[in-house]
């Protein structure tokens, strides 16, 4: 089944809640690319897949983790590991297993001069640090960011919003914190997040 046929599937089966059926889909589908040694579909429908996972209620993180993990393997890249550190960050809320796959993919984006996601795991590992007391570390992080926005490297501005909320809210390095709003404010595309890095610019 072609790409724009499953994912066309996929999206009324979840339209009608329909998960399940979404998954069995899906696992067709993989195994549809494993024996035609697919790497481009296999990708495709593993990240499918491990997003569906996410919808489940509640959500089937193991499965998502190991899905991701492969992923890693299929295709190894600093965004792969960002893409199972996002899982540990934001899904299962671990921090202490989130840090060290952002370092991963921090060395490895550096390595592969892919500065958009050194920026994002950075902004998540300062965030996961505040969230688990590291203040040091996070002044570190907050160090490099500072360095890639003043040395104009490519990264997406709002990325770094929530790590910069954080500080803000443990009344950490303030001023520095809005310095940098301010300056990211400027340049951010997404009218939420500009809003948000106005408000860190703006608060005493």
């Amino acid at each position: 089944m072609e790409a724009r046929a499953i994912a066309d599937l996929v999206s009324k089966l979840i339209a009608k809640g329909d998960l399940r059926g979404a998954e069995r889909a899906l696992l067709e589908a993989r195994t549809q690319a494993e024996t035609e040694k697919d790497t481009k579909a296999l990708e495709y429908v593993l990240s499918e897949l491990i997003e569906l996972y996410g919808m489940f209620d509640p959500p089937l993180w193991a499965k998502a983790e190991e899905l991701s993990e492969e992923r890693e393997r299929l295709i190894p890249s600093a965004y792969s590991n960002l893409q199972t550190a996002m899982i540990f960050h934001h899904g299962v809320q671990d921090y202490r297993r989130a840090i060290p796959k952002l370092e991963e993919a921090i060395k490895q984006g550096k390595d592969q001069l892919d500065d958009k996601t050194v920026y994002t795991a950075l902004s998540l590992l300062g965030e996961a640090h505040v969230k688990l007391g590291h203040t040091d570390k996070a002044a570190e992080v907050l160090n490099q960011l500072e360095e890639m926005v003043a040395s104009k490297k490519s990264f997406v501005a709002g990325d770094e919003t929530c790590f910069l909320e954080e500080l803000r809210a443990q009344r950490l390095l303030s001023d520095r914190v809005a310095r940098l709003a301010s300056t990211l404010a400027s340049v951010c595309r997404d009218p939420a997040f500009k809003d948000r890095l106005r408000a860190l610019a703006t608060e005493a």
